[in-house]
């Protein structure tokens, strides 16, 4: 009676075991690839819901962040973008230095008609991966999306150098006119001194349109952004013509240090920004 008692047991965990397997985060991520390898997208998605649901922390961080970036993509697939989302936000709280997972959110940024957010996640984009030519020219496009055609063309010449041919008609696209009171009549150089305003420190001129004109050369030259402004002297330590204003110099370096250098030169250096309406000082 033990005996066959014992063989029950041995038998029941057995299948305990088993059917504890067929249920683990591997058997249903297994599932969730031959489903959509299958075409069959809604059961795909429903295993990939079934792993994550039985994942465990000590199964380590990065097969949690594949699924659910797996499962982002059949989402994207099936054209319910808040979801793809909403996985790849988790996705990258899990792998926050994973370069792929910034730009596949900022692809679906750009497609639901949000280009700030998009612009945000390629730049994490390409900080992490210098060399992602989809991200520059995928940032060309929200910028485009934003009327910044001067920017859009700058991100299409560096997706161009990379190799994607698909940018290069795109950065020889003439850069958006510049506003009233920034073109010389020849139309050859930004005109107009800018008063600056210090406490404590007489008023002075400053040339601000040779400043802009100076930093305009260099990216025509193929200069990047942050290369640029480094580049330019500061009319404190060089008054020559062309000099810019340390205090935008440095406004510029805050910015770019929390939004990137592209958020950076436009809120400092562009016509609407803030050293170009004195605000900086």
């Amino acid at each position: 009676m033990k005996k066959n008692f014992r063989a029950a047991l041995a038998l029941l965990a057995l299948l305990s075991a088993a059917d504890a397997s067929a249920q683990s985060f591997e058997a249903w991520t297994t599932k969730a690839k031959r489903a959509e390898k299958a075409g069959e997208l809604g059961a795909a998605i429903d295993a990939y819901s079934r792993a994550l649901g039985v994942w465990r922390k000590t199964q380590g961080k990065a097969p949690k962040a594949q699924a659910l970036a797996a499962r982002a993509a059949l989402y994207d697939k099936t054209e319910q973008l808040d979801l793809a989302v909403a996985d790849l936000d988790e996705a990258i709280k899990l792998e926050p230095k994973r370069a792929q997972h910034f730009y596949r959110r900022g692809s679906l940024h750009l497609r639901a008609q949000n280009p700030a957010a998009a612009i945000s996640d390629f730049y994490k984009t390409t900080a992490l991966q210098l060399n992602h030519k989809e991200a520059y020219f995928e940032r060309g496009l929200a910028y485009e999306l934003q009327g910044d055609l001067k920017f859009a063309r700058e991100d299409y010449k560096q997706a161009c150098k990379l190799g994607l041919k698909k940018a290069c008609p795109r950065a020889k696209a003439p850069a958006a006119p510049k506003a009233d009171g920034f073109e010389a009549a020849s139309g050859e150089e930004r005109q107009g001194p800018l008063e600056l305003r210090r406490k404590s420190v007489p008023k002075k001129k400053v040339d601000f349109g040779a400043c802009l004109n100076g930093l305009d050369r260099c990216l025509e030259e193929g200069g990047s952004y942050g290369n640029c402004v480094r580049e330019i002297k500061s009319c404190e330590s060089d008054s020559a013509k062309g000099c810019c204003p340390v205090a935008c110099i440095r406004l510029y370096e805050r910015i770019a240090a929390e939004r990137g250098e592209g958020a950076a030169y436009r809120e400092t250096f562009e016509p609407e920004g803030k050293c170009a309406l004195a605000d900086a000082y």
